[in-house]
């Protein structure tokens, strides 16, 4: 059965049905989001809500402050729209994604700001912690690397798919929190033979 906003609380901790008066008998949707949500979280707060057909005089997104999370928001329906509500109770008990395709689109967008804002440049700087300066080869010889312009002339696409191939044959790949997706490319870079490292760019 269906909770009215009267009864629901974000944690044991908190108050029922704090504030917006004039909704206590409407429905609280089961899909919720916060600051620190996953992408499945993500993904099904704005499915089910475009299946509800987004806000209007009888859905609406309601967003409070938290001592926990920071922030939450949660989706209030009016009662005529309970039924509704009753069916995707149902459905995400049987399965929690709202959507596989919406699902997956959301994660390939998370790893995508990933790599060009955070892991393709923390993928370079440990290669060149790694290689950079004087460095004993397979045959007991030693090569001296500059790795300044390393990555420069690569597409940075070309460079990701690379990555995530090697990551894949050692068993790592892209993870998801509530901070988004994270790729242990410390891990990866260890992996690089001199001849990948050239490939990247590092003169001799």
């Amino acid at each position: 059965m269906s909770t009215k906003y009267r009864d629901w609380r974000p944690t044991g901790m908190d108050l029922a049905g704090l504030g917006l008066k004039d909704r206590q008998d409407w429905i609280v949707v089961p899909v919720i989001q916060t600051r620190d949500s996953v992408s499945l979280e993500h993904s099904n707060f704005r499915v089910v809500l475009e299946d509800l057909g987004g806000e209007s005089d009888t859905v609406e997104v309601h967003r409070f402050g938290h001592w926990g999370p920071g922030w939450f928001e949660i989706i209030l329906v009016h009662p005529d729209l309970e039924g509704k509500v009753e069916e995707w109770e149902s459905a995400l008990a049987d399965y929690p994604v709202a959507s596989d395709s919406d699902y997956s689109e959301e994660q390939t967008q998370e790893e995508d700001d990933s790599w060009q804002f955070v892991f393709q440049s923390d993928f370079l700087a440990a290669v060149r912690n790694l290689w950079e300066g004087e460095n004993e080869i397979d045959d007991g010889s030693t090569v001296i690397l500059d790795c300044d312009d390393l990555g420069d002339e690569i597409d940075s696409d070309e460079m990701r798919e690379a990555v995530e191939r090697r990551g894949s044959s050692i068993g790592v790949y892209w993870e998801h929190t509530g901070e988004g997706a994270s790729l242990d490319v410390e891990r990866i870079a260890e992996t690089l033979t001199l001849q990948d490292v050239l490939t990247l760019g590092a003169r001799t």
